[in-house]
């Protein structure tokens, strides 16, 4: 559940992944969307991707910020009860240079 006061979450997330090339070009600062939200969760965005809680509780990095799987991913990993992209529990999937998904140690 999220919290009433929202202001505990960040206004910037920082990304790095290291698992492939195409998950570093993901690295970056990711900033808060003002008055955005999926699945009751702030929408972080960076350069057109989004961080995203999908309906399902999967955090994501995709290509829309809505909360329905429908879009590109980039990223992803599963963890219903992180109220933000940073304070997931367990390892980002990324896609490798072959665009498969692999385990990205580091993650977000």
């Amino acid at each position: 559940e999220v919290p009433a006061d929202r202001s505990v979450l960040p206004d910037e997330v920082s990304v790095v992944f290291s698992a492939s090339r195409s998950a570093r070009q993901l690295n970056g600062l990711y900033r808060r969307a003002p008055g955005v939200e999926a699945n009751g969760r702030p929408v972080y965005a960076r350069d057109g991707k989004h961080l995203v809680r999908v309906d399902d509780g999967t955090w994501c990095l995709k290509d829309s910020p809505c909360g329905s799987s429908g879009a590109f991913v980039y990223a992803y990993v599963e963890d219903a009860y992180a109220r933000g992209p940073h304070l997931v529990r367990g390892s980002w999937k990324v896609l490798d240079d072959t665009d498969s998904f692999v385990v990205d140690t580091v993650g977000v």
